[in-house]
């Protein structure tokens, strides 16, 4: 037997690995991107050799900076910290960067590029933005450079540019550019290592931003924690809040600030704290302010984005919410004189440099508290450029000079960022819970001031006022009474919906549900009611205290719940009776509960897919009860876990059941082959011994006509035979099969060669494998898988003489054997069709056969818990895997 060769990959180049392995291991040591991008660009420029490579980073308004830069011996001036414009490289440009990968310009000369085949065709500079998005990549990398471009790289004293994009997010972060004074070729090699160059690039700055994110945000946390501990650390914050506005203030980068909290109990009072630079007037007297507290209001009953409507100077105008109203509501304005209609409240920044402004309501449930106002003053942008930059377009010509220009503008406006608003919302939280329990807590002395001056004063109701204490008492002893009621409610339907999802058993979760209200509601009893087909019901799962008798099992039949009450019911109606004998309800309806020695009923719908299921029901049996929101909010939610748990359990049923049934077929189904076949085999050979013998005794002897009718039935007869065998053989893979032990696949590869040879002589079929394992298999059968594979290479060859070859390797523990040819191939579309019992690509005539070979490899190979399938293309061979898992056996 032949063995198989594998050739050895070839090594990439000592030096683009270098310099990549390089790169890989300053990003993973270095946490600093500047570090790691001064080292890209000295790197780079080295491999390259030339004169200048440079980081270019592109702003959000489209402009970009180097920054970072490495030059060879001051060949080229440098341009680290210059701006550009956006229109150095327009959208169109910035498109083709990110489809085209890399762009090189080899000769600025000759406006010549590597990648260019087309004969005048558009320049770059011509195509839209939809054009580049809508030509294929092909024919922008043929396209001449344009002669704009050219002018701007030979005033740059450049005279050839390698450009590749560097991405993070699959958006155009910025560039990595090469810069040569002399014309330079660029292999595809260099092109290859300098987009690889980009990608580490990539991922560094990936890296660098969530370290970014992760410090800032821990920054914010600390700065959280700091102020929420000099908050809540005492119940007079009066004293915190100047120190807590200065720290807001500096949080955000503000220039001033004002915290408003007037009070309306116990007396009507102002608490102003202001902070930095602040307005020639009260602005909490203004529109604008005046328009916090309902705006409030809409927010704590919709929970939605709002808009405060603004009246000034008789005008009204409106503002919108900004960053996430579901956390807490903040207002901003990015430019006070942009807005017309605020001029009432400009004329009190007029003497300020202030030019931004945020507002936030402060509030605690349905409590407005105050407002917190923010300013920041306008800054002086000072920006370098390379060259001096108009930005007029009817002044929109190539720079002569990328000298340095420096650009001051005075008046300019600072934006709030979504961190700032994030933070301030954040800290409103924390405001808000402070001013408020400081307002409990006022409020709570001065009731308790009162009441000893009531006391001194009125000692002659000294008796009811301490029974009107003992209420209070009475009162808050329930209040924390309910709230354990309601945190072990809370606890039991966080329970339940874990033991429902952990549990297929339904009668179990059903009994565990009733137990568990019974306890946490205290309840005499509790039963889960499942309606028949017929308008009655039974309870099917009860829990009730040894008081009161037991129902479960019991068949109900409630005279008044027709069908509008189902429907009703469907639809998500509880129903809570505190009293049954005061209840308006239907006699026939109080007579059934009152036979239960029900006196309040607390009944919620189960619901299946939105069927109604059945109902959830409590029962109070010693007295009434008026049933509180939580109790029916709980009873409500577990209904729904019931309900949830009832739809798991029956597609669990139902798939069982379609599992059993598909087993029990397919035994059917093959208990049917093999007796057919089985029983067929005598009848049939009585029919083709005595149609062979009629043509032997009447050939020729009779007209034409009966000769062939006496051939068609002796040929019937023998494919009948064929078919009835190969069926037999099929049903006998599960129920004749012998016991696996240890097998040499290649004695059973040469048994199967052997079984073959003389068709493998007669087509010149040569046969060669590898040396293949021992595995755990039905030796026979294993034989009969290569000998039905081998003898379909050798029956669909080609016009070549067949070639076979056999063999198998070990992939994640389970040995892969296959049986490629040189054949005619098989269509993709018939990969799966050719496994299926009688299925056939071609004519009897064409191939003769019965179409059942291939389904008994599968079966065979699917006793043997593995799997088979074929790769083939039509005219190209086809190469057959069958998979057979691993017994630790050696190759011999």
């Amino acid at each position: 037997m032949s063995k198989r060769k594998a050739s050895k990959p070839t090594s990439p180049l000592l030096t683009q690995e270098a310099l990549l392995n390089r790169m890989t291991y300053r990003i993973r040591q270095s946490l600093d991107l500047m570090d790691i991008l001064s080292a890209t660009v000295a790197e780079m420029r080295s491999f390259l050799q030339t004169d200048r490579v440079k980081v270019y980073r592109f702003a959000p308004d489209g402009t970009g900076e180097v920054i970072a830069e490495s030059i060879y011996k001051n060949h080229l001036p440098s341009l680290l910290g210059l701006h550009f414009p956006a229109a150095d490289i327009p959208p169109h440009a910035r498109e083709l960067f990110i489809k085209a990968g890399v762009r090189t310009i080899v000769d600025v000369a000759s406006e010549q590029m590597t990648l260019n085949y087309l004969e005048n065709p558009k320049t770059t500079a011509d195509l839209t933005v939809q054009e580049v998005r809508d030509t294929a990549i092909a024919d922008i990398l043929q396209r001449p450079v344009d002669p704009c471009h050219v002018e701007y790289l030979t005033n740059m004293g450049v005279q050839s540019t390698l450009v590749v994009p560097i991405l993070n997010r699959q958006k155009l972060w910025g560039l990595l550019i090469s810069h040569h004074a002399q014309p330079k070729p660029f292999s595809p090699g260099d092109l290859e290592v300098a987009q690889l160059v980009a990608n580490q690039v990539s991922i560094a700055i990936s890296q660098s931003t969530l370290l970014s994110q992760a410090e800032s945000k821990a920054q914010r946390e600390i700065l959280l924690n700091q102020i929420a501990t000099q908050l809540h650390v005492s119940w007079q914050v009066s004293a915190t809040l100047p120190k807590v506005l200065e720290q807001t203030v500096a949080a955000v980068g503000a220039s001033g600030g004002r915290l408003y909290l007037p009070l309306s109990e116990p007396t009507p009072s102002v608490n102003l704290y202001t902070c930095g630079t602040q307005p020639s007037v009260d602005l909490e007297t203004m529109g604008l302010w005046q328009q916090m507290k309902p705006a409030w209001e809409i927010w704590t009953q919709q929970k939605q984005t709002v808009k405060a409507d603004l009246t000034c100077m008789g005008e009204a105008t409106t503002l919108s919410l900004k960053g996430q109203p579901t956390i807490h509501p903040v207002f901003t304005l990015t430019d006070l004189y942009q807005e017309p209609l605020l001029a009432g409240v400009t004329d009190a920044f007029q003497d300020t440099p202030i030019r931004s402004l945020l507002l936030m309501p402060l509030g605690y449930g349905e409590d407005y508290l105050g407002v917190l106002s923010l300013f920041r003053d306008e800054i002086e942008t000072d920006i370098l450029w390379a060259g001096r930059f108009d930005p007029d377009e009817r002044n929109d010509r190539v720079r002569q000079s990328f000298e340095e220009w420096r650009e001051i503008k005075q008046g300019q406006v600072n934006p709030w960022t979504e961190d700032d608003i994030e933070l301030i919302q954040a800290l409103g939280l924390h405001l808000s819970m402070a001013v408020m329990q400081s307002q409990l807590y006022q409020r709570e002395k001065q009731l308790n001031t009162e009441l000893e001056a009531r006391v001194r004063q009125r000692t002659a109701a000294l008796t009811q006022a301490n029974q009107q204490l003992e209420c209070e008492i009475v009162e808050r002893q329930h209040t924390e009474a309910e709230l354990l009621r309601q945190n072990r409610r809370v606890k039991l339907l966080v329970d339940m919906t874990q033991k429902i999802r952990q549990s297929l058993q339904i009668e179990e979760v059903l009994q565990t549900t009733v137990k568990e209200i019974q306890t946490i509601l205290e309840a005499d009893r509790v039963i889960i009611y499942q309606f028949d087909t017929n308008g009655t019901g039974t309870v099917v799962t009860e829990a009730v205290m040894p008081d009161f008798p037991a129902i479960l099992g019991q068949t109900i039949a409630d005279p008044c719940f027709d069908h509008q009450y189902r429907e009703i019911y469907r639809n998500g109606r509880v129903a809570a009776i505190a009293n049954v004998a005061q209840a308006d309800i239907k006699p026939c309806y109080r007579d059934l509960l009152q036979q239960f020695d029900v006196q309040a009923n607390l009944v919620v719908p189960i619901l299946q897919r939105s069927a109604l299921w059945g109902l959830l029901i409590v029962h109070q049996c010693q007295s009434g009860r008026e049933w509180t929101s939580g109790e029916i909010d709980l009873l409500r939610q577990l209904a729904d876990q019931v309900g949830i748990a009832l739809g798991q359990a029956q597609l669990l049923e139902r798939e069982v059941h379609q599992r059993q049934e598909l087993e029990r077929s397919n035994a059917e189904l093959e208990q049917f082959a093999y007796v057919a076949s089985h029983d067929l085999q005598e009848p049939l050979r009585m029919v083709a011994s005595y149609t062979k013998l009629l043509a032997q005794l009447y050939q020729g002897r009779l007209d034409a006509e009966a000769d062939k009718f006496i051939n068609y039935a002796v040929d019937g007869a023998e494919r009948m035979q064929t078919l009835l065998n190969d069926l037999l053989l099929y049903s006998r893979v599960d129920r004749k099969g012998k016991a696996f032990r240890l097998t040499d696949s290649n004695a059973a590869l040469d048994s199967a060669i052997a079984n073959l040879q003389m068709i493998i002589q007669e087509t010149d079929a040569r046969i060669t494998s590898n040396n293949l394992p021992s595995v755990m298999a039905d030796e026979t059968q294993l034989v009969q898988l290569f000998q039905n594979l081998m003898s379909n290479a050798i029956k669909y060859r080609s016009q070549q003489p067949p070639v076979i070859d056999v063999g198998a390797r070990l992939e994640n523990g389970e040995w892969w054997f296959w049986v490629k040819d040189n054949g005619i191939g098989i269509a993709p579309k018939h990969k799966e069709r050719i496994f299926i019992i009688f299925q056939r690509l071609h004519t009897r005539q064409k191939y003769p056969g019965t179409g059942i070979g291939l389904a008994i490899c599968k079966k065979i190979v699917e006793r043997h818990r593995g799997r088979i399938w074929v790769e083939s293309e039509f005219g190209q061979g086809a190469t057959f895997y069958f998979t057979i898992p691993d017994s630790g056996g050696l190759c011999r």
